[in-house]
């Protein structure tokens, strides 16, 4: 059986490899959302989110890496920290970032994600 750190590891590779339909995997779109993305505007709902990454995906300039920092995990929720590199259209920008997610009939789902807030 996977840890919570092990998903959170396969969230982040799925984001470096550029594999939307493996991160949309851990996306509900049934479930509220509220991401604070770097210097953008809360996104509210997941389908806001996955139209906020297409861009990211997209673009072949584009790139991530990360360190997992830490992650915590309880019976149903899992909090992982990493620090990521963001490098976008000669844009690099270094910030720690939260996830939080909730297990939802045996699987872990992204809730949330704060910058800094957390």
């Amino acid at each position: 059986m996977k840890t919570f750190r092990d998903v959170f590891e396969d969230f982040l590779i799925s984001v470096k490899n550029k594999e939307m339909d493996r991160m949309t995997g851990y996306i509900d779109a049934n479930l509220p959302i509220n991401v604070l993305l770097p210097g953008k505007k809360p996104i509210l709902n997941a389908g806001d989110f996955i139209s906020s990454q297409k861009s990211f995906f997209e673009n072949n300039k584009s790139s991530f890496d990360y360190e997992v920092i830490d992650t915590q995990e309880s019976e149903e929720l899992g909090f992982g920290v990493c620090r990521a590199k963001v490098n976008s259209d000669q844009t690099e920008l270094n910030v720690q970032i939260c996830f939080l997610f909730k297990k939802i009939q045996g699987q872990w789902k992204l809730i949330f994600d704060q910058n800094s807030i957390l």
